[in-house]
């Protein structure tokens, strides 16, 4: 084969990983010409000892942060990936709803939206806020009183009642819910109960509560509603419900 140039090599755009180069072992200190497989000249531990870690005024190599690290979020050393933000607090609670749940012309307690709060979400010092809307109406011709309560597991945290007024307008309602995990089994919540209808004095009511619920197990959170007297025109329906896990 006449001598040719490097440039004028046929060119191999699919090497096989049994492929080799031709390399230089020792060039500082007892040089030898080896041969090695492309496998081998492009081996992880040899790349990664290469390229150096990045930063964030330096590209480089970058380790990805598991669901852990992201949840505990003080490494700055990791890659977060979709993976590991979902299965994280920030990614694995996030609960909607937007199934209608009616309640009227009863006395019964009834849950209008509910979520399962998985052991270990919320960890020491992790917040949950809740919130529910929807439409209601209240035209029997006198006051009803209304209690909202909000519940995490065997506890009723807040317990939250209000009058409301008789009016011809349908209006919405506005339930919204903190838990704060003061420790993974202590908790303070606030409920706040508001309701807006157009010609009649709006209502609202809100009240703190405390609770000893050992978050470390699944636990369901529950938003219930309840009329002190059954009337066909005490009416509820919530639309939408949401839980977010604020860490």
């Amino acid at each position: 084969m006449a001598d040719q140039t490097i440039t004028q090599l046929d060119e191999n755009s699919s090497p096989a990983g049994t492929d080799l180069f031709v390399m230089v072992d020792d060039p500082g200190g007892t040089p030898k010409t080896e041969k090695i497989t492309f496998t081998n000249a492009f081996e992880t531990t040899l790349i990664t000892a290469a390229v150096g870690a990045a930063s964030t005024s330096a590209a480089g190599k970058q380790e990805n942060a598991t669901a852990a690290e992201t949840t505990t979020g003080t490494a700055t050393d990791r890659t977060v990936t979709p993976d590991g933000l979902k299965n994280s607090v920030f990614g694995d609670l996030n609960a909607r709803n937007t199934s209608d749940v009616t309640v009227g012309n009863t006395t019964d307690e009834t849950s209008v939206f509910s979520a399962t709060i998985t052991g270990g979400d919320m960890g020491a010092t992790g917040w949950l806020r809740v919130t529910v809307t929807g439409s209601i109406e209240q035209s029997s011709g006198g006051g009803v009183n209304f209690t909202v309560r909000l519940k995490l597991g065997a506890t009723t945290l807040c317990s939250a009642l209000a009058t409301m007024l008789s009016g011809a307008n349908v209006g919405a309602f506005r339930f919204v819910g903190y838990i704060a995990n003061t420790s993974s089994s202590a908790q303070k919540a606030t409920l706040y109960n508001e309701q807006l209808r157009t010609n009649v004095a709006n209502q609202s009511k809100g009240i703190t509560g405390t609770g000893a619920e050992d978050t470390s197990t699944n636990k369901t959170l529950d938003i219930t509603a309840e009329w002190s007297a059954a009337n066909a025109n005490a009416t509820l329906t919530k639309t939408i419900g949401m839980v977010e896990l604020l860490p």
